[in-house]
């Protein structure tokens, strides 16, 4: 199951999109990899792609019946975990 994502269209150019990663934190790294829409501005709305997911017990069932009565086929994630006790 590899799915594969386009890759975010970054407006910057190759030299100073890693400058200005070394300047943000490590959350703001991860949002703006992510960020499918929206800007990084405090307090805007934003769309985030989400690679993996980690589910446990009945939270994780709950959410694999609902997203099976809403018509979800697969997981849309590279990887999904439940862990179940």
């Amino acid at each position: 199951m590899n799915h594969t994502y386009p890759p975010h269209p970054n407006p910057l150019p190759p030299g100073e999109r890693e400058a200005e990663a070394t300047c943000m934190n490590l959350t703001r790294q991860l949002i703006q990899a992510h960020l499918v829409s929206g800007d990084m501005t405090p307090g805007a709305e934003i769309s985030l792609r989400i690679d993996q997911t980690l589910s446990q017990d009945a939270t994780g069932t709950l959410s694999y019946l609902q997203f099976e009565a809403i018509g979800v086929p697969r997981v849309q994630t590279q990887l999904s975990v439940s862990y179940v006790d």
